[in-house]
This record gives structure tokens, sequence and C-alpha cells, in this order.
């Protein structure tokens, strides 16, 4: 491994942002992604599952093995909201018929878990778990393998809302997919990292990004324009957004460059009991609680820089993508 690079092992819901978070994971120059793990959110894992594969595929990714993980949550499955409205049956639905290349790339059949602790065990340096999705393969992860926390640097979640939510009004979807998974991470004593809806919300794919991406001008950059023309009428219809948020891969760029966001360390609970809070993520932002600090919750991006990385990244998954 190139001991310049940081290690990372990325788990997602692929997903129209969790797409772009894949790119950035692989395409950064300062990480090193040692794997992906698929779970539940966007859509069914068995769908999330495919189209890593088909990600990995087209971007031309090489040397990355897929696991597929949790296909519910810990303690029970919650009634499904607004995935489907937002990314299609599959996770992954395009504007104009835009189709992916058909793949070879698989899954490994084997223990994600055992799989998961191996690597991340094996790297010479300390790893930053990146979670774009719920936090279930996460907290199974380090419930069932406890001696992985010494070689994990830290874990990055996109996810929660210090106000409001997106999938009720106290709950954003990841958390509240999985609230008890995102409980075992944030009491992990790990360093623990929240990129919030307040931070993703600033990052919108408008239509400036689109003419850049268009730019590029070949079929990867047209599957892509695809892709997120679909995301913008989506939050459009159900979130009344002009442009749509591009989440997930903000907490990629949080591992690269913490540089560019602005963060608040202070105690955070996330609610587990309450039928109308369920997946709140309580931030204690002034301290009133008095207790002990355990989340940094990040509350600010600088937004063109993180598009100079995204697009960058989008540069290299064009020039390598196999798409004719």
């Amino acid at each position: 491994m190139d001991s310049t690079k940081i290690p990372v092992w990325l788990d997602c819901d692929p997903g129209h942002d969790d797409a772009m978070a894949i790119i950035l994971a692989a395409y950064n120059p300062k990480l090193k992604l040692l794997g992906i793990s698929t779970t539940h959110g966007n859509a069914p894992v068995e769908h999330t599952t495919k189209n890593a594969c088909k990600l990995i595929y087209t971007c031309g990714i090489e040397g990355v093995e897929i696991v597929r993980g949790a296909g519910e949550a810990i303690c029970h499955q919650p009634t499904e909201r607004v995935s489907e409205m937002i990314h299609g049956y599959d996770g992954l639905g395009t504007k104009n018929n835009q189709k992916f290349p058909e793949t070879t790339v698989e899954p490994l059949k084997v223990n994600p878990y055992v799989y998961m602790s191996e690597k991340i065990l094996a790297s010479p340096e300390k790893v930053k778990v990146i979670a774009t999705g719920n936090l279930t393969n996460i907290a199974i992860l380090i419930k069932s393998f406890p001696e992985v926390k010494a070689n994990i640097h830290s874990i990055v979640f996109m996810g929660g809302a210090i106000d409001f939510g997106n999938v009720s009004p106290a709950a954003e979807a990841n958390i509240f997919n999985d609230p008890e998974a995102a409980d075992i991470i944030c009491h992990s004593g790990l360093e623990v990292v929240m990129v919030p809806l307040e931070v993703t919300h600033t990052v919108l794919v408008n239509a400036e990004i689109i003419k850049k991406i268009e730019g590029m001008n070949s079929k990867f950059a047209n599957l892509c324009v695809g892709l997120l023309q679909f995301f913008t009428d989506s939050y459009r219809d159900v979130f009344n957004f002009e442009y749509p948020p591009l989440h997930d891969p903000c907490a990629v760029a949080y591992c690269f460059a913490p540089e560019i966001f602005e963060v608040k360390f202070c105690n955070t609970r996330i609610e587990r009991v309450s039928d109308s809070t369920r997946g709140r993520t309580v931030c204690d932002l002034y301290g009133v609680t008095k207790l002990p600090k355990n989340v940094h919750v990040t509350t600010k991006i600088d937004v063109p820089k993180f598009w100079e990385y995204m697009l960058a990244a989008l540069e290299v998954a064009n020039s390598r993508s196999r798409m004719e």
C-alpha cells in the first residue's frame, strides 16, 4: 500500500449520491479505497449491491472488492418512507433511459464482517471508515470484532440533522433506518464525525455543475448527467428543491480535506424510543447537558472547494470508464 495515501473503507447503499461517493473515494489521489460494503437503505440490499458492482465496473475501478452486508436493521425494519421516490425502485434511476453497461463484477461470497475486519486489521495505517448509508454494518462489525477498533482511525458518517429531518420532522433517513446502530457508533469510544443535512444541503448539483459534467462529452458523462437529472427531478417533486443536494461525497471529502469543514465537538445522542422522534440526532452544540463530548458534528463546508475535488474525480472516472 502507498503509505502516502489514507486508507478508507466505504460502507454505502447506492443511491445516486453514493455513486458519486464511490467515485470520489476511488479517484481522489489522497485516498486508498480498501473495499466497499453494501447495506439496505436507498433500496433493498440486493439492489444496492448490484448497483455497487455496476458502478465499479463502469467507472473502471480496479482492485476494490465488494461485500454484501445487512439487509435489515439490527432491531427492526422501519416503515419505508421516501427512498424509492428519490432514487427509483432499484436505487439508481436515470433520466432518458440512460443505461449502465453489462458488468462482470460480482460481490465476494464471504462473510462480510470477517472480510471487513481482516482488511482493516491488515492495514499498516489506521483506517478511516466512511458510512454513507445506515450504520448497521459498521455497528455489527465493531460489536462482532471489537479488536478492529484498535486499527480504526475514525468513523465518518453522512447522516443525522441538527434541526429538521428528511424522512420525518425529526429524523434523517440513514439514522431513522437504524437508530440502534447509530447509537452504537456514537458511543463506540472511537473518533466519530457526523456530516448532517445542514452541511450536505449546501452542496447542490446546480445547472453550472451539470454543464461542467456535460462538457466531458462522453457516454460516461451522459450517464452521470442522466443519474443527476433523475435525482434533480426527484428532489423537486418530493422536497420542492430547485437543485438536489449531493449528500454522501461530503463524508468522503472530510477524510482527505477536513480543513474545508467547520466542526463542533459535542455530546450527541440518538433517540431510539419515541414514535414521533425516533432517529433524531440530539446534538448538544452549546454544552447545556454537560454530558461527555462524543461526536465531531460538521456545521459548514467550503462548497466551491468540494466541487473542485468532486469534478476532478469525475474526470478520472471518465478517462477510465468502460463505456465506449
